[in-house]
């Protein structure tokens, strides 16, 4: 699962923001199970000439 997400990917969550490890963590642990997710919204931080979407 781990290269599912790119290291920079942040997840906003009604209780807090996490980064990929602390999302991982909360995935193995089953403190959430995933059943669908839905993109709600998109930011883009600029790095050099590339482009986090």
């Amino acid at each position: 699962m781990d290269k599912r997400f790119d290291d920079k990917s942040k997840f906003l969550h009604m209780s807090g923001t996490w980064k990929k490890a602390e999302e991982l963590e909360i995935i193995k642990t089953g403190s959430i199970w995933y059943k669908k997710a839905t993109i709600h919204d998109t930011a883009i931080e600029m790095h050099g000439k590339t482009a986090i979407v």
